[in-house]
């Protein structure tokens, strides 16, 4: 029961989401969460599953006591699993090596760091 009630707790603390570190931050943050809300439609893997993963991400790293870059943390939850989707998917190619090539654009156009589009892509 200790173990539930931990891990209920650490969900509870992911599920606040950090605001955004300033005005350009919410700016590309609210068009990837916007992308991900209309595109990626799945009861197991779609919009919610890079909510819960951004979530529980950011409470295993604060437990442990792990810095992490918010930013890019953030965007590869949302957009991981972005060729799952039909819409990106690529027959014969996994859909983590085809997210690597789609997500270069997609964060740029998104107003995205430039500079932290590599360590998404990690």
């Amino acid at each position: 029961m200790r173990k539930l009630k931990t891990f209920a707790a650490i969900l509870a603390i992911g599920l606040i989401a950090a605001p955004p570190a300033n005005a350009a931050s919410a700016t590309w943050r609210e068009k990837l969460e916007t992308f991900a809300r209309e595109n990626f439609k799945h009861p197991a893997w779609g919009y919610g599953h890079s909510q819960r993963d951004y979530a529980l991400a950011r409470a295993l790293a604060a437990q442990d006591k792990v810095a992490l870059d918010d930013d890019v943390l953030f965007a590869t939850a949302m957009m991981h699993d972005i060729a799952a989707f039909p819409s990106w998917a690529r027959t014969g190619q996994d859909h983590a090596d085809r997210a690597a090539d789609l997500l270069p654009q997609i964060l740029r156009d998104s107003g995205f760091p430039e500079a932290k589009i590599p360590a998404v892509l990690d």
